[in-house]
């Protein structure tokens, strides 16, 4: 797992803050959003 995704852990959609954090690593928010 990366860092973006061991950070994303606390959230309910741990599956698609990683997809997010992959797909677009330049808005990292956007996870913290989901």
């Amino acid at each position: 797992m990366d860092v973006l995704c061991l950070k994303n852990t606390f959230l309910e959609t741990i599956i698609e803050s990683c997809n997010v954090n992959k797909v677009d690593l330049s808005q990292p928010m956007k996870a913290e959003l989901i």
